[in-house]
């Protein structure tokens, strides 16, 4: 079946099936256009509320997986949401039968970037992971590489690992492929980042005055509740969470793709993410030590020798 339920490790899964085929101009022998929307059908909704009737422990581990995307992506500080659910056909319903549950995580992909987000309430928590192919996403054309191993928010290619040895609350880690498990954050010194094109990105212009001695991080992990700190000279610096998108992905994969082809391509544009944190150092060249805290209580730590290139 495209949906259904499994119990394991003292939770209960269920598999969600919410694209729906459209193939727009499709006939006998004609391919159509491969159109599709993102929707939970209401017989699905119908079978989804039956099958959690099952669940007697409303606090143990729901696990709800689908392919597109059920929130809408985290915003920067001092932004809000205005709309929950990224689709209005099954998403709100979605909701409305997962609301006794306190203890639901929603694994999702479709975007070939890292969103990790909950809702109001807090008892879902949507992992929209990053692709596991990277940012292979070719649009027509040869790609620069053979595959790009960031995605397209900065976030390396990898996975996500839930460990169920701990009890009810089973922890979580994303995983880069190739990368130790502590590799969490990657860091800029802005004084030594510059791109000048226009066509890709405005953030990091010669001479921008406002990226002087900022530290910039991307920690394509966080998710409400965790922290990231900042220190020069061991002193706390003030960490601000902001939308950009990421030097190293722009530098190391798209720029040469656009040198090659001498032209942008629509499937390959860098995102604006709202997992990167900026601080203003008061010297250019003093190490800063980012700290990055998650819901478990595990801290990673990397610490950037400024000056420094990418």
């Amino acid at each position: 079946p495209s949906y259904y339920s499994f119990n394991r490790g003292g939770a209960h899964f269920i598999s969600v099936d919410n694209i729906v085929y459209i193939n727009d101009g499709a006939g006998n022998g004609v391919a159509g256009n491969r159109n599709c929307d993102t929707a939970i059908p209401e017989q699905q909704l119908k079978w989804i509320a039956a099958d959690l009737a099952t669940v007697q422990d409303k606090d143990a581990p729901l696990f709800i997986m689908m392919h597109g995307i059920l929130l809408t992506y985290p915003v920067a500080e001092g932004q809000t949401v205005n709309k929950v659910y990224r689709f209005d056909d099954g998403g709100p319903q979605l909701g409305e039968l997962l609301k006794d549950f306190t203890n639901v995580k929603v694994l999702s992909g479709h975007s070939h970037k890292s969103h990790f987000q909950h809702t109001p309430e807090g008892n879902i928590r949507e992992y929209n992971y990053a692709g596991t192919n990277g940012g292979w996403w070719p649009a027509g054309f040869t790609p620069y590489k053979a595959n790009f191993p960031v995605c397209f928010d900065g976030a390396p290619w990898g996975m996500g690992i839930w460990d169920f040895s701990a009890g009810p609350q089973p922890s979580h880690l994303y995983k880069g492929y190739g990368s130790p498990t502590d590799f969490q954050i990657r860091a800029y010194d802005l004084n030594k980042v510059v791109i000048d094109d226009r066509d890709i990105t405005t953030s990091f212009l010669p001479g921008a005055s406002g990226n002087s001695n900022v530290v910039m991080a991307n920690v394509w992990a966080y998710e409400p509740g965790c922290t990231v700190k900042m220190f020069e000279n061991g002193v706390e610096l003030d960490v601000k969470r902001v939308k950009s998108v990421d030097p190293y992905l722009i530098l190391k994969y798209i720029l040469p793709v656009k040198q090659e082809y001498g032209k942008m391509h629509s499937g390959i544009e860098p995102e604006s993410t709202a997992h990167i944190f900026r601080a203003k150092a008061s010297t250019s060249d003093a190490p800063v030590t980012i700290e990055f805290k998650d819901l478990y209580g595990r801290t990673y730590t990397t610490v950037l020798n400024r000056p420094a290139d990418i």
